[in-house]
């Protein structure tokens, strides 16, 4: 079944011919009408956070002996994403096209930011957060130099101190991200000198001019 799924996926199989070689084991997918899915196995999910050496072996010998794929730990969703997006922000405009980015871990200036936007970030919980950034920036939260938003389904430590809390949906943070982008973009909030000179090596830095952030973020 699986070399026959593989099939469908290149398009040398259709998924009726799929049904019909394997009319008496359907009831063993998860759903016939998409194979790709596979069995009923792969229901059972098993994610971790942050383990090393013989704990990952072992949790994967457990589910390699379940049948299921799906077993997910921390890198696969946090770390990797990370330095994705680090790698992004670095690249330079060269050419006819972006390149020469660095896979590394981009931290934010949150000393001297005067606003920041949190996603699925928890600062006073995780992601070196109690030893390294929230001293950076507690005291300006106190002050009143700092203001954040946090976007996060669940109501975490770090979103009961910003000013706003975004509760989105689980798995709407696209949606999100683009929706604020547009409205940016629509409404004109944003630095066009200061873009036009994001990449041109030798300029000295243009500050933001007041009223490039959306009101009341």
């Amino acid at each position: 079944m699986a070399g026959d799924v593989e099939k469908i996926c290149k398009k040398r199989m259709t998924v009726a011919e799929f049904k019909a070689r394997h009319a008496k084991d359907l009831h063993l997918l998860i759903d016939p009408d998409h194979p790709d899915f596979g069995p009923k196995n792969n229901q059972f999910v098993y994610f971790w956070g942050r383990i090393k050496g013989g704990r990952s072996d072992f949790a994967r010998r457990f589910t390699d002996a379940f049948g299921t794929v799906n077993t997910h730990g921390h890198t696969t969703v946090c770390q990797g994403s990370l330095y994705f997006a680090c790698k992004a922000m670095s690249e330079q405009y060269a050419g006819n096209g972006f390149r020469g980015g660095q896979k590394f871990y981009w931290q934010a200036d949150q000393e001297h930011a005067e606003y920041i936007l949190f996603v699925g970030a928890n600062l006073f919980d995780a992601n070196y957060g109690p030893p390294n950034r929230t001293p950076r920036m507690t005291e300006r939260l106190v002050t009143g130099k700092l203001k954040m938003t946090v976007i996060d389904p669940r109501f975490t430590r770090l979103a009961a101190k910003a000013q706003r809390w975004v509760p989105i949906r689980p798995g709407t943070d696209a949606a999100f991200a683009m929706g604020m982008t547009r409205w940016i973009l629509e409404n004109k909030r944003f630095d066009a000198t200061y873009l036009a000179n994001a990449n041109r090596r030798g300029r000295p830095r243009i500050r933001n001019r007041p009223g490039a952030t959306p009101p009341g973020w």
